[in-house]
Formats: C-alpha cells, structure tokens, sequence
C-alpha cells in the first residue's frame, strides 16, 4: 500500500495558469495532482496515452477537438491517446482535478494550441 499525503509530490515545471504535483509514477501509471485558480486553465493539447481527468473540486469546462462539456466535483473524462483536450476553470474557487495516464510515457505533450 502507498498513501500520498496531502502536500506530497513531485513539483513540476508549469505555466502562471495552473499548479501541478506528480503524485505518483511507475511503468505502468502516472497520477499528477493539477490546481487552477480563478480563470487558470491549460492549453488543448494531446498525449501518447490514454488519460483519464478526475475532478477533485470546483467547476469549469472540458474541451475536445469539437466538443465543450461542463464539470464539476467527481466528473470523470476519458481522453484516449492523440485525443486533443482541454480544461478551463470557470468558477471562482480553484478547480482541482487528478490526471491519470496509462501508461506512464516519458514522451512530452504535443500543444495544438
């Protein structure tokens, strides 16, 4: 068993718009805690790996290649690997959400955007 403890993590290199902690990483799954202030987002982008984005708390919108969907606390989105994605905060608290990728993947995101 593992228990990451609030606080814990790896602190990683981002943009003004957000914070992240990678929480967790092995071969085979990689978790990154993310927090958005008011009006925080990140920039559509895609990965080499499925990715599924758990909302932890607060609101805001999700965008695809095509679509906008709204979410909030306990929302799940699946992002299967190429799939263009992107998360807005629209409320006035921080949206935190939990970014799990599998597999882990030493490869970079490709920003379209």
């Amino acid at each position: 068993m593992k228990i990451v403890k609030s606080g814990e993590g790896i602190k990683l290199e981002t943009p003004s718009e957000f914070k992240a902690k990678k929480i967790f990483s092995n071969e085979k799954t990689e978790i990154i805690r993310i927090e958005f202030q008011e009006h925080g987002y990140f920039k559509k982008h895609y990965a080499p790996v499925d990715v599924w984005i758990y909302v932890l708390e607060g609101e805001g919108i999700a965008e695809g290649k095509t679509e906008k969907i709204k979410i909030s606390k306990d929302d799940m989105i699946f992002s299967p690997a190429g799939n263009h994605h992107k998360i807005i905060n629209t409320g006035k608290n921080s949206l935190r959400i939990l970014i799990i990728k599998i597999p882990s993947s030493d490869k970079p995101v490709v920003f379209v955007e």
